[in-house]
């Protein structure tokens, strides 16, 4: 007899399947299958509830069989899996249901209530394609495992069952599943609003930052002196952000899942993540390990915001540069590998100097030039070459009167976030014709067709527009951004203007209008 279940290896899950059976030797019950102490201790709790629903296990030698065996079985998820086996083994009834076709996931308490486990969106998008027709899990993982099935050809059945009598007489007894066994019961805590753009005043260039940022989805690095709004305008970048595509969400919930029984109301409904780690953070933590995923992983289709940019250590700096151009974090250990989704938009917030006051016209730097040559250098070439965007924030007069006339921008927010979405329609079927979701994917064999020019017309552009000494890599950004801004103004070739603009948002363009080669402080580039 097989019962199903699942288990998951940090981004990695798969079907395990828990074959019961009698065997001559001594009584007791024993598990075989490399399973965690976490694992063996579900077992006994499983023969608990047993027995507070009357059935008695036979004095007799019983092994459970966990395959396949390669492989360490971890988490509680197994309790539930374990006492059906168990029931249904012992039972004098066969099961009136199919048990081949359903994964069982869910924790048991010792009164025999079913309870929410980690993982349950892992193991959900782990049945897919295979036999399984349901799956049954505890009220409160409900809502993330029909998330998941919601758009299947095939949807399978969630079944949320709140007790183990109730999965009995379903199973022995051909009762039909009360309605509310079909229907999630946990209501999500109410979540906190995310900032948006309608309490902050934004000048033109800084709008056109946002739509460009959102919409091609470009790593974006915001210079200025304290109080110029840098981390307040990186804060509402994700509040533009159209809900979250099928595969990015799968892969959200998948990721969540793993760290919490109880997912977020926005993470259930697809808003893109924002996440922003302290700059004191491990590599472990911004990076992730074989075991957890990292922050990266956890802004997957998102927003991952760094402020004060340069104060992160050297080595995590270094190690966001292959995520940043692949969309992948690559962990590898002796003893095991690991690779977690990470595409996200890198929003980062940096100060002129050490003392945040270089190049200000309301304060004096303190800074002798050592010092700040020694904080410039902390960004190197290659980190600085994958950010598309750089900009240099302005500091806004106090006495502007906008900063304190909200009226002026009741809806912002909704008016920008509609332009982010008309732009990525425009866009997507030429994009998916090129199989990337976001401009920001472009890769230099791409340009040409995703111009909009045809390669007689391709060559006078590209020597209207850049200078002989342009690095291609430089030319590959400049086209990517150029091609968001045509995308937002509905035009289907990029004219020079669009490539202008893009160039004026280059680190070698932002630091000439910061005066950095005039105070013999280059780009690092």
């Amino acid at each position: 007899m097989r019962i199903w279940c699942a288990a998951a290896q940090a981004a990695e899950s798969h079907l395990v399947a828990i074959e019961s059976a009698f065997m001559k030797g001594f009584s007791g019950i024993q598990l075989v299958g490399q399973a965690t102490d976490v694992c063996k201790n579900g077992l006994e709790r499983a023969k608990a509830v047993l027995e507070s629903c009357q059935m008695t296990i036979p004095a007799r030698h019983i092994i459970l069989n966990l395959a396949p065996a390669e492989g360490k079985k971890d988490g509680s998820q197994f309790d539930l899996a374990f006492a059906v086996s168990l029931a249904l083994l012992i039972s004098e009834t066969p099961s009136k249901v199919d048990t081949e076709k359903w994964l069982f996931v869910g924790e048991l308490s010792l009164e025999g209530y079913l309870r929410p486990v980690q993982g349950a969106a892992a193991f959900a998008i782990a049945s897919l394609g295979t036999h399984i027709h349901g799956v049954v899990v505890a009220p409160e993982n409900a809502i993330e495992v029909q998330t998941i099935f919601a758009n299947q050809p095939h949807k399978p059945t969630v079944l949320a069952f709140f007790h183990f009598t109730d999965v009995l007489l379903w199973l022995l007894e051909g009762h039909s599943p009360k309605p509310s066994a079909c229907l999630p019961t946990h209501i999500p805590p109410i979540r906190k609003e995310r900032p948006t753009f309608d309490d902050m005043h934004l000048t033109a260039c800084m709008q056109q930052v946002a739509l460009v940022t959102a919409t091609g989805r470009h790593n974006l690095l915001l210079w200025g002196a304290p109080g110029t709004g840098k981390s307040m305008f990186s804060a509402r970048i994700s509040s533009i952000l159209p809900p979250l595509s099928n595969p990015e969400l799968w892969e959200s919930l998948r990721t969540y899942s793993l760290l919490t029984t109880h997912l977020s109301e926005e993470r259930i409904q697809g808003q893109a993540p924002f996440r922003n780690p302290h700059h004191q953070a491990s590599a472990p933590a911004i990076l992730g390990s074989c075991e957890r995923p990292g922050e990266l992983a956890l802004a997957h289709g998102g927003v991952l915001f760094l402020d004060e940019l340069p104060e992160f250590r050297r080595d995590i700096l270094e190690g966001l540069r292959e995520p940043l151009e692949t969309g992948w974090v690559h962990v590898s250990r002796a003893q095991h590998k690991m690779a977690w989704r990470a595409r996200v938009t890198l929003v980062a917030a940096c100060n002129n100097c050490p003392c945040g006051w270089h190049g200000s016209k309301r304060k004096r730097c303190s800074c002798p030039m050592v010092k700040i040559q020694a904080y410039r250098r902390r960004l190197s070439g290659p980190i600085l070459e994958r950010i598309d965007l750089h900009l240099n924030m302005e500091e806004t007069p106090v006495a502007s009167p906008d900063l304190f006339i909200p009226s002026s921008r009741t809806d912002q927010t909704k008016r920008l976030a509609a332009q982010v979405q008309k732009a990525i329609e425009f866009g997507r079927n030429r994009n998916r014709s090129l199989g990337i979701l976001y401009n920001c994917e472009l890769q230099s064999e791409q340009i040409l067709e995703a111009s909009g020019h045809t390669a007689a017309s391709f060559p006078s552009l590209i020597s209207n527009s850049f200078a002989p000494s342009s690095s291609p890599r430089s030319l590959v950004r400049a086209f990517r951004v150029a091609r968001t801004l045509a995308d937002l103004e509905a035009e289907e070739k990029i004219s020079n203007l669009h490539i202008e603009q893009a160039l004026a948002w280059q680190a070698e363009a932002a630091a000439r209008e910061r005066g950095d080669h005039m105070m013999g402080l280059g780009s690092n580039l």
